[in-house]
């Protein structure tokens, strides 16, 4: 396989693979090793399929940084889709608008913030991860996916 050309996750299961019991993500509460990030990353990108997340599609993820974001993105790029960040304060019109020019199919909410009425919305908090089962026949991502989509507030030029 050509290094090269790997895909950032093809790069994540390579380690997964070597180092499976080391620190992967951490923060002040929690830790996640690879082989846990992987497992609870696969899980969420069946949960995600299964509302429609396709190659080439968008999904945005409301909230801070943290484990929870980290398991999102990989899940997401396990579908071969791309990630729009967006920050949990964001006002809700804006999150309209980024919604309606991506064409997400989902809008996943970290932390407490309630997922709003968007079709596909879903509260990360909400979801039992280890109850999921593993889902197989996921799109392999290549160099040639959209890994996110950035939107700034305009205000920076």
């Amino acid at each position: 396989m050509n290094h090269e050309t790997l895909h950032i996750l093809g790069k994540f299961d390579q380690v997964c693979i070597c180092c499976p019991d080391k620190p992967a993500v951490s923060e002040p509460q929690r830790a996640l090793s690879y082989a846990e990030l992987s497992a609870q990353s696969a899980r969420l990108a069946g949960v995600l399929q299964r509302r429609g997340v396709r190659r080439g599609g968008f999904v945005c993820i409301v909230g801070q940084r943290s484990v929870d974001f980290v398991v999102a993105a990989l899940a997401v790029w396990r579908c071969a889709a791309a990630y729009v960040p967006v920050a949990h304060d964001t006002p809700r019109e804006r999150l309209d608008w980024i919604v309606k020019e991506t064409g997400a199919s989902v809008v996943m909410h970290l932390g407490s913030a309630s997922p709003g009425d968007h079709p596909g919305s879903l509260r990360f908090a909400d979801l039992d991860l280890e109850a999921e089962a593993p889902i197989t026949g996921l799109p392999v991502p290549s160099q040639d996916d959209a890994a996110y989509v950035i939107y700034t507030s305009g205000s920076t030029g």
